[in-house]
């Protein structure tokens, strides 16, 4: 899945719980981050790991990979919610500024 496709799920609609069906993850954890691998880009594939698990690191190595925090999942949600409101904003728009701010490592 890619960061396109995240966006393009929640704001055609999708659910969190089914998000999390769909990447086999237990909708139940409370925090969840994205993670990229470098250089960051449109077409990169996302990462989901649970903080207890990465402990916030970045860096983060999963499979011999290594993967870079973007934020965590709340901050997207907020961010795609607030998006809803402003129909000019495209998904790669969208993408574009919060791959802008995850490189500014805000």
């Amino acid at each position: 899945m890619t960061l396109i496709d995240l966006i393009d799920h929640f704001k055609e609609g999708g659910s969190y719980e089914a998000f999390c069906n769909i990447q086999r993850i237990n909708s139940d954890m409370e925090a969840l981050e994205i993670y990229m691998p470098k250089p960051f880009g449109l077409n990169s594939k996302l990462e989901f790991f649970k903080t207890d698990v990465t402990a916030g690191k970045s860096p983060f190595n999963y499979n011999g990979a290594e993967f870079y925090k973007l934020f965590d999942f709340f901050y997207f949600l907020n961010i795609t919610k607030r998006t809803l409101l402003n129909e000019s904003m495209t998904d790669i728009d969208l993408a574009l500024r919060l791959l802008d701010y995850a490189e500014k490592g805000a």
